[in-house]
C-alpha cells in the first residue's frame, strides 16, 4: 500500500489517519523503528513532491 507523504515544518511526514474534523496523524518519515505521531490540522501542510519541494496545502 502505497503511503501519502506530506511536507510539515520543512520536513516529510507519512499520513497515519485523517480525522473528519481536518485535523491529520503523521508521523515523521526518517525515523523507521521509533516514531512518535503528531496530530496537525491539514492547512499546515504541503503536498510531498519527489524532488522534495512544497506545492499547494493538501486536502
Amino acid at each position: 500500500m502505497k503511503q501519502k507523504r506530506v511536507l510539515y515544518n520543512g520536513k516529510e511526514y507519512i499520513v497515519l489517519f485523517k480525522y473528519s474534523s481536518g485535523y491529520w496523524e503523521v508521523r515523521d518519515a526518517t525515523k523507521e523503528r521509533y516514531f512518535k505521531a503528531e496530530l496537525v490540522h491539514h492547512s499546515q501542510l504541503k503536498e510531498y513532491t519527489k524532488e522534495g519541494i512544497p506545492t499547494l496545502s493538501v486536502t
